[in-house]
């Protein structure tokens, strides 16, 4: 098969003509020829199965931005994601028609109650905050609890001045998982851990923990929020946020300016990078597309005195709705 013009190329793809040029305004589907003198297009013979890629996933109702991020990297776990959420989706929306028919006095095939209740609150003592801490870590590879001072010791200090950020997710009376942070002034948090309980994994439960943090951070007059290397990047992938190459120098702090002279004229050249400190640690956050192991490798080597780790950062506006604090869930 020969490089086919935009109406071959729609006729054997079923992409309209509009379709065509949105994605190509996107970079998701550019032509393989551009003509420099007319601006005709020609697309090749290989293209054909991306954009039938595209179209399955715009069938499936996935945006534009993250189409783009799996077309460069497809994964089971992206997949495998979207349809969580597409459950949680469709459970929330048959509850909605459930009550609304009971409200009715209608009487329907979907009415049954089969979902449970989820509470999304502030942990309401210490001792909780710890309970809390250790059935999320026990979720975590490798699991933690709160004898990891490193990792506990901010967020027992965060209460309950930032109750607000200790969030637990409650399922008759249990602790079914958490979301728990803390403030990084003047503008900043860092979600220090969140973990669903594997019996309420894939049911939604994770995606309310984490928007009602960022809710609650945006109340607090945070403008961004970013976790550690331990996260589960998928996810969070799918929920806006950028993955970055965090370098923290606690132990040679001297060599601070001169690593990052040496980093931006090498291997972070070009990128946009932050500095920033954390308990007296200087620190440099420099942003990435993925994760990029040939990178990570580079700046390591480069800067001997510091510790290289992966982070994940997501710029929030303190002004984003507040999600419910009860969600449902299928039994």
């Amino acid at each position: 098969m020969s490089h086919m013009g935009p109406a071959a190329f729609s006729a054997a793809t079923g992409l309209s003509a509009k379709a065509l040029r949105l994605y190509e305004e996107r970079g998701l589907l550019v032509p393989a020829l551009i003509d420099p003198n007319t601006g005709y297009r020609r697309f090749g013979p290989e293209q054909v199965d991306n954009a039938s890629r595209i179209a399955l996933l715009r069938q499936a109702g996935i945006g534009l931005a993250d189409i783009g991020r799996f077309l460069a990297a497809p994964t089971a776990a992206a997949i495998e994601g979207w349809l969580a959420d597409l459950a949680g989706e469709t459970e929330a929306r048959r509850r909605a028609l459930a009550a609304l028919a009971r409200a009715l006095g209608l009487a329907t095939s979907g009415g049954k109650e089969n979902a449970v209740t989820v509470i999304i609150r502030a942990a309401d003592s210490l001792a909780e905050l710890t309970e809390a801490f250790d059935a999320a870590g026990a979720e975590c590879d490798p699991p933690i609890d709160h004898t990891d001072e490193p990792r506990f010791s901010a967020l027992r200090h965060a209460y309950p001045d930032q109750r607000n950020l200790l969030l637990v997710a409650e399922v008759d009376g249990a602790v079914a998982g958490a979301a728990m942070g803390f403030l990084s002034p003047p503008d900043h948090a860092t979600l220090r851990i969140l973990a669903v309980e594997s019996g309420h994994r894939n049911q939604g439960v994770g995606r309310a923990l984490l928007r009602q943090f960022e809710a609650s951070a945006g109340r607090l007059g945070v403008h961004r929020i970013s976790l550690g290397p331990d996260a589960a990047t998928g996810f969070y992938v799918r929920h806006g946020y950028q993955t970055m190459l965090l370098l923290q120098w606690v132990y040679e702090p001297d060599r601070y300016e001169n690593d990052i002279e040496a980093l931006l004229n090498g291997p972070a050249r070009g990128m946009q990078s932050r500095r920033s400190s954390f308990n007296g640690v200087p620190q440099l956050f420099i942003d990435l597309d993925e994760p990029n192991p040939a990178i990570q490798a580079q700046v390591r080597d480069l800067a001997a005195g510091a510790h290289v780790g992966y982070c994940m950062t997501r710029v929030i506006h303190p002004t984003e709705a507040s999600v419910p604090e009860e969600v449902h869930v299928p039994k």
